[in-house]
């Protein structure tokens, strides 16, 4: 297992829900479901898309770097006092021995005390950015003019979560993955979340976000594009 801060002074009493579990404290509560790693609280209502102009990068891969890094920025950077962040990584190792890197954000501050939620995204390079062709958007809708960019292979949303669980499932013979348990965080307005990251992040990266149906525990009012702080209604 590989653990990570950029900060690590303070790794030593960074003591949170996640944590805990990753060093074998007995304390923390196990996951009760076949819950995805990492399935972050409002991820499946936001999409990020991105297009790069070909300026800005050499290749794909110089493009998902830059991009992976550019989104960190923005998530990080959406959190101000008294909410501090980390930057959490850890590793499930398969069967075989195939290495599968995640790396998040762990957050602290109201709700979110020792350390307790995580903010995740498109921060790896495992988020691929590619050469292709896009459309402009202005305003509600698709412009026709086409141009060369890079832009994302697939879909990629942005969440935040409080952690309730943790644990570590060892493969019958070898390999091993850590599970979390998650959910959205009481009382936190995640559309004003979104709203600071779509400020943070470049002219030419777009913020769609929708509500999923769930009623009373609606994040989201109605479906919008978010760009630089602004909300355009759809």
């Amino acid at each position: 297992m590989k653990i990570c801060f950029d900060d690590q002074a303070t790794a030593l009493y960074a003591v949170t829900v996640v944590l805990a579990a990753l060093v074998g404290c007995s304390a923390v509560k196990p996951v009760l479901g076949g819950h995805k790693t990492l399935n972050i609280s409002g991820k499946n209502i936001s999409h990020l898309e991105v297009r790069m102009p070909l300026t800005e990068a050499r290749d794909d891969d110089d493009a998902t770097l830059k991009m992976s890094a550019i989104v960190e920025t923005a998530i990080r950077d959406a959190f101000s006092p008294p909410f501090r962040t980390k930057i959490f990584e850890y590793e499930n190792v398969a069967f075989f021995g195939e290495r599968d890197h995640h790396r998040a954000i762990l957050v602290d501050g109201p709700g979110c005390e020792n350390w307790s939620c995580l903010a995740g995204g498109p921060i790896t390079t495992k988020d691929k950015l590619v050469k292709t062709r896009c459309h402009d958007f202005k305003g509600q809708r698709q412009d026709q003019s086409i141009f060369p960019c890079f832009a994302y292979s697939g879909f990629h949303g942005i969440g935040f979560s409080k952690i309730t669980g943790a644990r570590k499932e060892n493969g019958l013979i070898a390999g091993h993955r850590y599970r979390f348990e998650e959910k959205t965080v009481d009382g936190f307005d995640y559309e004003q979340l979104f709203l600071r990251i779509s400020t943070n992040l470049p002219d030419w990266a777009f913020f769609y976000i929708a509500p999923d149906g769930n009623g009373k525990d609606e994040l989201l009012a109605s479906p919008a594009v978010l760009h630089k702080g602004m909300k355009i209604k759809i």
